[in-house]
């Protein structure tokens, strides 16, 4: 069996727009919901974030229950209600993203799945995490390890933080292979340009 591509809806609140005449629209009407949990970033299970991400959804929402609270006591819930859950939205949608990128590409061929392609991807995630571990290990200013490692150890980061530096390191490496490769050929057709030359 296959797991399904890790997915996050576009957007993890809906907020009703208000309406002009309020006579008309009962507040049942203006009432928002928002997403937490599976239904805000679902995933397999391969980076055992799951549980972690969903109680992160139900602090974020708690504080923007207080803050919306403070800001509107003298108004209705319905309007607490609304603005809570535009400031949840703001403030977890990038995280909920970044989460659902990271299991994409931190640790995607966990089980093992048949097939030849399946085979190779395995080897070329493994040659990936050696790669990012040795590029972190040597310079770990400029390379960060593989995104699974990083979610694992810096638990204080936010997901967004994390998924911002695996792609850091990922265009750094990609610069440096290129980087290899160019100095490589230059160095193959000054070879072959000194052998020609001492042939002649």
């Amino acid at each position: 069996g296959r797991f399904p591509t890790p997915q996050a809806p576009n957007r993890l609140a809906y907020v009703p727009p208000p309406h002009r005449d309020s006579n008309k629209r009962g507040d049942e009407e203006c009432v928002a919901a928002v997403l937490t949990g599976d239904a805000a970033h679902c995933f397999p299970p391969d980076l055992g974030q799951g549980v972690n991400s969903a109680l992160e959804d139900v602090l974020v929402l708690d504080e923007a229950l207080e803050h919306s609270r403070d800001l509107y006591r003298a108004t209705s819930p319905v309007e607490i209600g609304r603005y809570a859950a535009t400031r949840y939205r703001r403030k977890r949608e990038p995280d909920a993203r970044a989460l659902v990128n990271l299991v994409a590409v931190g640790y995607p061929w966990q089980y093992s799945q048949p097939g030849r392609i399946q085979s190779f991807r395995t080897k070329l995630w493994a040659l990936n995490y050696l790669l990012r571990a040795a590029l972190h290990r040597a310079l770990p200013a400029w390379f960060w390890p593989a995104c699974f490692v990083m979610v694992q150890n810096y638990t204080d980061e936010s997901y967004g933080t994390i998924w911002r530096r695996a792609q850091r390191t990922t265009w750094r490496i990609v610069v440096l292979l290129v980087t290899v490769l160019g100095a490589a050929i230059v160095s193959v057709m000054r070879s072959a340009s000194m052998f020609g030359s001492a042939a002649v």
